[in-house]
């Protein structure tokens, strides 16, 4: 039998969110996470040469490298961020929004909210609700999952007609506490399942959730999973649980 054929077709795509998030915490994720945590005040003797070259300070380099890698400083958003001055004003408003504790659900949905009021209200013409959500992510990354329109969309049709109405009603309002009826309800289950078939642990299951979102609403899924597949029969791990 083949190796990928040893996994239960339900639970393969969330052994692939699950190694894909290793992937990242090992590619930057977790560098991210500890530059949140520090005030993204990386040493100045750290910073490779193209950093020292670079309009940003120390204290915004590692930001700016955060917000590329994900894909945030495209579009609109990417004439907005340009500006070294708006990239300080927007880290500003993060930090102010989202560095301390939050209280419940709620009340980190209402941070996240009022970031992205402060985003409009410093002229940037993009909606940053992504943006946002996955700066908040770095200050929380036990506690939070990030936002974007695909992780949305599939979030949606899984909550309609049991913590949503409607699928217009699942919004930046209440994705947060949304995501956490899904998280708590739906995928534990699947993640700890998943972790078999993996070497490593990974801390953040929140962000292995929000990835089988993203597989899920990408209109991708079948694809990726089909390379996916010939991955794992071609090289498995030596030592799956």
């Amino acid at each position: 039998m083949s190796e990928a054929k040893k996994i239960d077709p339900e639970l393969l795509p969330w052994v692939w969110a699950l190694r894909e998030q290793i992937h990242l915490l090992d590619g930057g994720d977790g560098f991210y996470v500890e530059q949140a945590r520090a005030g993204w005040r990386e040493p100045a003797n750290w910073l490779p040469p193209s950093a020292r070259a670079s309009k940003y300070s120390g204290t915004e380099w590692p930001f700016d490298q955060f917000l590329k890698a994900y894909g945030l400083k495209r579009g609109d958003a990417a004439t907005f961020f340009s500006d070294a001055e708006n990239l300080r004003e927007f880290k500003r408003i993060c930090a102010n929004r989202f560095s301390g504790p939050f209280s419940s659900l709620d009340d980190a949905g209402r941070r996240w909210e009022a970031a992205i009021k402060d985003t409009k209200a410093a002229s940037c013409p993009a909606n940053l609700a992504s943006a946002t959500s996955k700066v908040f992510w770095c200050y929380h990354p036990d506690k939070l999952s990030m936002y974007d329109a695909y992780a949305r969309g599939a979030l949606a049709r899984r909550a309609k007609g049991r913590w949503v109405k409607y699928l217009k009603d699942l919004s930046e309002t209440n994705f947060i506490e949304v995501f956490e009826e899904f998280f708590e309800k739906d995928a534990k289950p699947f993640i700890q399942q998943a972790e078999h078939f993996s070497d490593r642990h990974y801390p953040y299951p929140r962000r292995v959730a929000d990835k089988f979102l993203w597989l899920n609403g990408s209109g991708r899924q079948d694809a990726i999973l089909q390379r996916f597949k010939a991955g794992l029969d071609q090289g498995r791990y030596k030592q799956w649980k």
